[in-house]
């Protein structure tokens, strides 16, 4: 008996022994054989433990609003399309509508209109007159003539800047004459047609500087 009894202590023994080492091999086993990404973390999945991550860093960092995209300092504007206007309707002239601009030029309009219809009184004075009138404005003497019968007491100085606009503007003579026998000055009428007014004030000058170079002449 008592050997019986030290045989079954003996296997109990080394049983034991067997299974305490299976359990060191089966630890070592889940240490070397789980790849690092597998292998849990503070006894979490590693999936699990990610999602906490993640979280963690939304609530540190949390995404700024996205703010408006920034501009060019340098960049310019499109022109805008230019508005047009009606078709066949003169329109002022712009760079001549200032008031004072206007106020100059109608002065000096009517110096150099006084100058050649007080001088033109005159027969032979008047005949210089025309002859220099037809080479400014490109007509022959004749229509002058002429355009004074249609539109007596217009003045010889309407021969000229009446023809000037009409010409410079594809208007008819007849219309523009309308227009300064409704009380228009010539300054006003050029710049509706969109005529410039300065070439004007030039040749009624040269109108004049024969007016006066006749009348200086047969005083002599």
């Amino acid at each position: 008996m008592r050997k019986l009894a030290a045989l079954l202590i003996v296997f109990a023994f080394c049983a034991a022994q067997v299974e305490i080492s299976a359990r060191a091999d089966n630890k070592d086993k889940d240490k070397k054989g789980v790849p690092p990404g597998l292998a849990k973390k503070d006894g979490v999945p590693p999936g699990q433990a990610k999602k906490q991550e993640a979280q963690e860093d939304v609530k540190a960092n949390p995404s700024q609003p996205a703010g408006p995209a920034p501009t060019d300092a340098n960049a310019t504007a499109a022109p805008s399309a230019p508005t047009a206007t009606q078709s066949g309707t003169p329109q002022p002239n712009a760079a001549s509508s200032s008031p004072a601009v206007i106020a100059e030029q109608k002065e000096r309009i009517d110096y150099q209109i006084r100058i050649i219809n007080e001088g033109t009184q005159r027969p032979h004075v008047k005949k210089m007159a025309l002859e220099q009138i037809a080479k400014e404005t490109g007509l022959q003497l004749s229509v002058l003539q002429e355009q004074e019968k249609n539109h007596p007491g217009i003045g010889t100085s309407a021969l000229l800047l009446g023809n000037l606009i009409a010409k410079r503007s594809n208007a008819k003579f007849r219309d523009v004459i309308a227009e300064r026998e409704q009380g228009r000055h010539w300054a006003e009428i050029a710049a509706w047609h969109r005529v410039p007014v300065p070439p004007l004030i030039q040749k009624s000058s040269d109108v004049a500087s024969v007016v006066t170079a006749v009348i200086a002449a047969n005083r002599q």
